[in-house]
This record gives C-alpha cells, structure tokens and sequence, in this order.
C-alpha cells in the first residue's frame, strides 16, 4: 500500500493523504493516477508535479509500495 501526499488545493479536495494499493513490483506514475482514480476520486492529472522521494519525476517512473510520493497543484503557494 502506498500512501500519496496530497499538497495544497488537492489536499483541500481529498484530504492531505491517500492511500492506493499498488502491485509490489510497482507501477508507473501515470499507472498510479488511475489506480487511485479506481480506489478514490479521479485527479486531474494535467498540471500536477509528482515528486517520488523528494524529487520531481516524470509519469514513466515507476514507484513502489514504500516509496514517498507527494503531488502538488500547478500553483502551491506557504
């Protein structure tokens, strides 16, 4: 299970955390999209930045069960 952070506007739509089960092989970011798509309300993927540990990765990374994953609406602001 892997536990997605959800950071501003989306935080204020979903709440701050989401959990999605994922394959324990992984799966790629687009894949994860859908996965919790299924599992909670859709995401407008368009504009959000994915950040997988820390870092801004692209939608063919793959991610696994313990990996960090935080996604950000195009404009976050603190």
């Amino acid at each position: 299970m892997l536990t997605l952070e959800l950071c501003g506007k989306l935080a204020e739509l979903q709440g701050a955390f989401v959990k999605v089960t994922v394959p324990s092989d992984g799966c790629s970011v687009a894949d994860l999209f859908l996965l919790s798509a299924r599992q909670h309300s859709p995401l407008a993927t368009g504009r959000i930045k994915v950040c997988v540990n820390e870092a801004v990765v692209a939608p063919i990374l793959c991610v696994l069960p313990d990996d960090e994953v935080a996604l950000f609406p195009p404009v976050s602001g603190g």
